[in-house]
């Protein structure tokens, strides 16, 4: 498990839906079995948004250049750490050219569907990490990013 680390995530949206991964049942790794947004720690030095662009490519075979992602907000974790948060307006080529390396399934899901999956809450084949968290306490900015994009504002919690 990653201790002291920066982190970044991203919010991959395609025709109002966002894509989740469910993430490999292991217990070496945060949230196993749990549907999360795609991302993962930063290495030595390594900013925000080259990490999601690592991690992109790392976890669906996706090459996007750093034009491609909108940093949209930051969140606070810990002792001087921070998970950073990216916006990939999806076209129809990037979601085809995704293929899953890392996780046991990939998904666009709608908001409604995303609301059922925190219902089963922080556990096996629900919400984990900063989407679980974000649907509990901020739906309204989910919802916000799946319907409206191009206005979604820099958001820091």
């Amino acid at each position: 498990m990653r201790k002291n680390k920066n982190g970044s995530a991203v919010f991959i949206v395609f025709e109002g839906k966002l894509l989740l991964i469910l993430r490999d049942n292991k217990s070496t790794i945060q949230n196993p079995s749990r549907y999360a947004l795609p991302g993962g720690g930063a290495k030595k030095k390594e900013t925000g948004k080259k990490t999601i662009i690592r991690e992109l490519n790392e976890e669906l075979s996706l090459k996007v250049s750093e034009k491609h992602v909108r940093e949209i907000g930051v969140e606070k974790i810990g002792d001087g750490n921070y998970n950073f948060f990216f916006l990939l307006q999806c076209t129809q080529k990037q979601k085809d050219a995704m293929k899953l390396k890392e996780g046991q399934s990939m998904k666009f899901f709608l908001l409604q569907n995303i609301q059922l999956l925190l219902l089963v809450g922080n556990q096996k084949n629900g919400l984990g990490g900063a989407i679980f968290r974000l649907m509990s306490h901020y739906p309204d900015l989910v919802n916000k990013i799946l319907s409206e994009p191009d206005s979604v504002k820099f958001f820091h919690f």
